[in-house]
């Protein structure tokens, strides 16, 4: 694997279990500022990013549907939220046990969703911008990053 940046890869497996975290400052203030952000999504029940977060699991049942919502989604919405908090109040840690890691991961692909389907990311990726100008330059920034950070933390809990 090549090195990420200046700093070189930013998640790394710790020998004493859980992962280490070599985060500049100003990249920990950004994932800080994603718990908010996330909050505001998920408290919004019209924001079409809610079904990707809370997909469907009975689609073609509706009464079993609604039995699930009723039952399963709470616990799905305190979920996103203990991970989101989780990542917020350790963003300045330089250790991450492997609960604290999962919730990382949890917290980044949620925020990968949600900025994939605002961006109408695709696998082909022809949706990127070809222009410093483009107004979505920066999310995509953001998207990329969340996608490099998420496939170290994978790759240190993998190891």
């Amino acid at each position: 694997m090549t090195p990420r940046g200046p700093i070189g890869r930013r998640i790394k497996r710790s020998r004493k279990g859980g992962v280490d975290l070599r985060i500049p400052p100003a990249e920990r203030e950004f994932l800080r500022s994603l718990a908010p952000q996330m909050r505001d999504v998920i408290e919004d029940p019209e924001d079409p990013v809610m079904d990707r977060l809370f997909p469907e699991a009975y689609p073609h049942d509706p009464d079993r549907q609604t039995e699930y919502r009723l039952l399963a989604h709470v616990e799905l919405v305190d979920a996103h939220l203990a991970a989101l908090a989780e990542l917020e109040s350790s963003a300045d840690a330089e250790h991450l046990d492997r609960e604290q890691a999962d919730a990382w991961m949890r917290a980044i692909n949620e925020v990968r969703l949600v900025l994939g389907m605002r961006l109408d990311v695709t696998e082909e990726g022809d949706e990127r911008p070809t222009s410093r100008e483009d107004p979505r330059t920066p999310a995509f920034a953001a998207y990329d990053y969340l996608s490099m950070l998420q496939s170290e933390l994978i790759e240190a809990l993998a190891g």
